[in-house]
């Protein structure tokens, strides 16, 4: 047997792992590329039609509602309590349903009833006191909290009546934009309310035609927009896309009412890289490419999903895993050292 030869391919061996080492450090350590953007099949405008994005028509418009004397988003909630000055005040619940109150303390008011969110609200404080603390809730004002965006003046969050009308929308985000071409003019609305999402056109309003505009329950998006969702080119609005870390990528066809765990179901569910502190949706909308990235983790209510949205499940800290890698590989690369050595 040639000790010589076999010592000789075993340097080889170790100068190829220690070079492949080397690189995948300098790899790791250069600056991240731009992601690249995703490319959707442009189809006929005919074709891009979406059940979800109800398009303004004959049919009655049905509205959705939440239960009876549950606690809504813009809902004001007054505490008072005799253990604790501090705790005593209003408290406004936010768009996303939360309620923060003092001492740090967070907790979801959304579709609760005033008496189980004040058994919440006790059994939160309750190590703050050494015996049981007499806590009081009343809902101080009832007004809706309505987030309006797009092509508007003053784009922000809002309070609402129940029965506000949709000039008083209008009003309260300062107006729409007024531009020199339809590209920056408001010419749709489109309603997010309670996991539905419609378009209005606003000619259609201005003449009189109301009848798609809601009572507000709450938690509501409106976007002006200078074209509906199923006249946007380029993007097939029949279909949700789902990549990443999913073990069936692909697209998958967009139902009504189907929120972003139905679309991951059908997706086989996500792989073990899986990292859902930081999923990601792209949407196109006015001719512009946003980005919406929510955790999953933290059980707030996720965004609605529209047809043409490609949901990205990202990956967990891509660095760790390089460097994972490179270890292993380094450590072969010790081992034969020293087996070379002997």
């Amino acid at each position: 047997m040639d000790f010589r030869r076999i010592r000789l391919n075993i340097r080889k061996l170790i100068n190829f792992i220690l070079l492949l080492s080397l690189c995948l450090s300098i790899w790791g350590c250069a600056p991240k590329r731009e992601k690249a953007r995703i490319k959707i099949e442009a189809v006929p405008v005919e074709e891009a039609t979406f059940e979800g994005l109800v398009e303004e028509s004959s049919e009655p418009f049905i509205q959705k509602a939440r239960a009876e004397k549950v606690i809504a988003p813009g809902y004001l909630i007054h505490l008072s309590t005799l253990e604790d000055e501090k705790l005593n005040g209003d408290f406004r619940v936010a768009h996303d349903g939360a309620l923060k109150l003092p001492y740090g303390v967070t907790l979801t008011a959304e579709n609760k009833t005033l008496s189980a969110l004040q058994a919440e609200v006790k059994k939160a404080y309750q190590t703050y006191f050494k015996v049981s603390p007499t806590m009081q809730l009343t809902i101080a004002e009832k007004k809706y909290s309505v987030r309006i965006e797009g092509l508007v003046q003053k784009p922000g969050e809002y309070y609402l009546k129940k029965e506000s009308s949709f000039d008083e929308v209008i009003a309260l985000a300062g107006g729409l934009q007024q531009g020199k071409n339809t590209e920056t003019v408001a010419q749709y609305a489109n309603i997010e309310q309670l996991g539905e999402a419609w378009d209005v056109k606003l000619a259609h309003y201005y003449a009189g035609n109301k009848n798609r505009i809601p009572d507000w329950q709450g938690g509501e998006r409106i976007f002006f927009q200078s074209e509906s969702h199923s006249d946007q080119v380029g993007i097939d609005r029949r279909f949700i896309h789902m990549l990443g870390q999913v073990k069936n990528p692909g697209e998958y066809t967009a139902e009504n009412g189907a929120d972003f765990y139905s679309y991951l179901a059908k997706a086989g569910g996500p792989d073990g890289d899986a990292d859902f502190s930081r999923v990601e949706i792209i949407r196109i909308e006015n001719g512009e490419k946003l980005s919406i990235v929510f955790d999953v983790e933290k059980g707030a209510r996720l965004p609605v999903l529209r047809g043409g949205d490609v949901v990205m499940v990202h990956a967990k800290d891509a660095d760790t895993l390089l460097t994972n890698v490179t270890g292993v590989i380094q450590s072969i690369s010790t081992i034969l050292l020293a087996a070379v050595a002997l």
